[in-house]
């Protein structure tokens, strides 16, 4: 009897350490594609970035690897050559899920230092799609450069106007809305024309 015993506490200790590392694979699967993300950004490695993109923007917009390079080059080159990321880091609304699996979305706080010692952070979202955890290239622009208030309205309606050159109309949000660029363009237009009169 004493021999029976012995497996099936081995077969529940085996059945835990496996469950133990799926559980643990899938809680890093946001880490290891955020991280990924990031590297290839600073590497400016456009084939994937585009592999890590988000399938919806992809297929929505019907966007190509050249159309990555575009909004890679009017709008991301010049950031990675004066900022690095440092430090990822769970956003505070992804730190309540600390015990459990992520949601459908999971945002991080990534912080970007300067060669010269100035840091500067911004937000980092990741969807969950059908193809795994996967990041807009559209919203990671909207959250450098057009969500944050201290940068000037004039330099937000440029980059809206280069992710419109690039091809990029439109992009998934965190619960796979739609954010259309010509609307937000409308809207920042106006408010720049009230601000004139």
């Amino acid at each position: 009897m004493s021999w029976k015993r012995r497996i099936v506490f081995g077969l529940i200790i085996v059945a835990l350490v496996i469950g133990g590392l799926v559980w643990w694979w899938n809680k890093q699967a946001p880490y290891r594609v955020a991280r990924a993300f990031l590297d290839a950004l600073q590497e400016g490695d456009i084939e994937r970035l585009y592999a890590l993109s988000d399938p919806m923007e992809r297929h929505l917009l019907k966007l190509t690897p050249d159309n990555f390079r575009s909004a890679y080059n009017l709008l991301l080159k010049s950031f990675v050559k004066e900022w690095r990321w440092k430090k990822l880091r769970p956003h505070l609304y992804a730190r309540q899920y600390r015990f459990f699996l992520p949601p459908d979305y999971f945002p991080f706080t990534v912080t970007y230092e300067a060669r010269d010692g100035r840091r500067w952070r911004r937000v980092l979202v990741l969807r969950w799609t059908e193809e795994g955890w996967r990041v807009s290239l559209g919203r990671f622009i909207y959250f450098l450069y057009l969500q944050p208030d201290e940068i000037p309205k004039a330099t937000k309606r440029e980059v809206l106007l280069r992710l419109l050159k690039s091809g990029f109309y439109a992009f998934p949000t965190e619960h796979g809305n739609i954010y259309s660029i010509p609307i937000a363009l409308d809207w920042l237009e106006a408010e720049m024309a009230k601000e004139r009169r």
